[in-house]
């Protein structure tokens, strides 16, 4: 593939901690236990994903991280914590599993929402539902006829909470391995 017609897959992200990484494990630990058909992220890719971009030309890179700059410096720094587990979309029927995150949740939405403002210049679809910010950490693998309610082993399974603080946003290009997703931080910028 050319230069001029090479895709790359982008999100925006909230970084997470060493804290926040180790409470990943301690839940993905428990959960284990329960032999239920997951796979696990890595812990050390875990972040919050604040707008999943998907195929942007390579060619308008530059232009989307300039207008990322902008949007993104006015906004101030806040504090976040986990919280609980929970799944998406239910406990009924979980496809995403994630631990979910508490605290000054206006700042970050307010921050998903000027990111949001950019991507729709870009022609990527606004986001029709509000900001929930989350930390992905495992993805349901279905077989045929399973059916799964994790509702009571959510509510008993005891996360301790770990801060979160939100001080810089990052755009990461992702690429499909086999083995897993490759992570690339290509902008970073901080807030204030």
């Amino acid at each position: 593939m050319s230069s001029a017609n090479e895709q790359w897959r982008l999100f925006l992200a909230l970084p997470t901690t060493d804290e926040v990484q180790a409470c990943v494990s301690d839940a993905q630990l428990a959960l284990r236990a329960h032999r239920l058909p997951v796979r696990w992220v890595d812990e050390e890719l875990t972040h919050i994903t604040v707008k999943f971009l998907g195929d942007t030309p390579r060619d308008r890179v530059d232009a989307l991280k300039e207008q990322l700059a902008a949007a993104v410096a006015g906004h101030n720094a806040s504090r976040l914590a986990t919280a609980e587990l929970g799944a998406f979309p239910n406990p009924r029927k979980p496809y995403v599993l994630w631990l979910g995150v508490g605290g000054e949740l206006a700042a970050v939405q307010a921050l998903a929402g000027s990111i949001d403002d950019v991507a729709a210049q870009f022609d990527v679809e606004r986001s029709h539902r509000p900001f929930r910010p989350h930390v992905t950490i495992g993805r349901w693998r279905y077989q045929d006829g399973q059916a799964f309610d994790i509702t009571e082993l959510l509510r008993e399974t005891a996360i301790p909470s770990a801060p979160l603080p939100v001080e810089r946003v990052q755009l990461i290009r992702s690429i499909l391995r086999a083995r897993g997703p490759e992570y690339t931080v290509i902008a970073e910028w901080p807030l204030t």
